[in-house]
């Protein structure tokens, strides 16, 4: 299986690694292109790679760095030749609201971009604990991270 990793950063999970930043990134780690196997420079919105080119194709916690995400994820379906796999901080998550972000997601969002796209969707909703104290305590649950999984149905163009 040929997998692409777009904004692959300082941990990359792909036979294809791409990403637009070298050097120190918003967030403080360090992209060193030398030490990424098969690494590319380019922008998310512009992957230099025919339609269908990869079996797989990973999206871990960059999507939410680009303000234009549809097109992001338009790209992503356009040179997987079956799957897409995208992460990404729940918009109500303490991990959203970073300076570096420009875009802020929900369930509904990745539902409504996958018919647009004619892909199928699965989606998982990880949660973390937040404890809450008032005059008692509440557990609160706290939607930290979306992992959204498309699946191409039929013709995509």
């Amino acid at each position: 299986m040929t997998v692409l990793d777009v904004g692959c950063g300082d941990k990359p999970q792909g036979d294809v690694n791409v990403d637009l930043c070298i050097g120190k990134t918003a967030d403080g780690r360090f992209v060193n292109p030398k030490q990424t196997p098969n690494f590319i420079r380019c922008h998310a919105r512009f992957l230099p790679f025919r339609d269908s080119s990869f079996q797989k194709v990973i999206c871990d916690n960059m999507i939410e760095h680009d303000k234009y995400p549809f097109t992001v994820l338009k790209e992503l379906v356009r040179v997987s030749e079956m799957e897409i796999l995208v992460k990404t901080p729940h918009r109500f998550s303490r991990n959203a609201k970073k300076s570096y972000h420009k875009s802020y997601f929900t369930r509904t969002w990745f539902i409504e971009a996958a018919k647009k796209l004619n892909c199928r969707l699965e989606t998982k909703m990880t949660k973390t604990p937040l404890i809450l104290l008032v005059f008692l305590t509440v557990p609160l649950l706290r939607n930290d991270e979306i992992t959204a999984r498309l699946v191409k149905i039929g013709n995509n163009k």
